[in-house]
């Protein structure tokens, strides 16, 4: 079983999740944590282990237009999906403490 290493908290923030195969789709979080995030996609679904790109607006504590962080999913939902975080952009590490606050 995995364990995670970071609390999860449950938050609504909606976001753009961009996959290679697919384009661009919308999804809101569910939970997320500093490690992953669980993502309502509605009937869009993607395979495990593919690699995609989260792209969150701006938030107040953040310079940038957009928070993007890389991630992979690691697990698949009738309306959703889990993802792990891989790569963290400029500003995401402010992102996600404001988010779990």
């Amino acid at each position: 079983m995995e364990r995670r290493w970071s609390r999860r908290k449950r938050v609504s923030q909606e976001l753009l999740l961009r996959y290679e195969g697919l384009g661009t789709l919308r999804g809101e979080t569910l939970d997320i944590s500093f490690e992953g995030a669980c993502i309502h996609t509605g009937v869009m679904t993607i395979p495990p282990s593919v690699e995609v790109e989260l792209i969150f607006p701006r938030h107040e504590d953040v310079a940038a237009r957009e928070v993007r962080i890389g991630a992979s999913v690691v697990r698949v939902y009738a309306s959703g999906i889990a993802v792990r975080f891989q790569d963290y952009h400029e500003g995401s590490h402010r992102f996600l403490l404001g988010l779990l606050d």
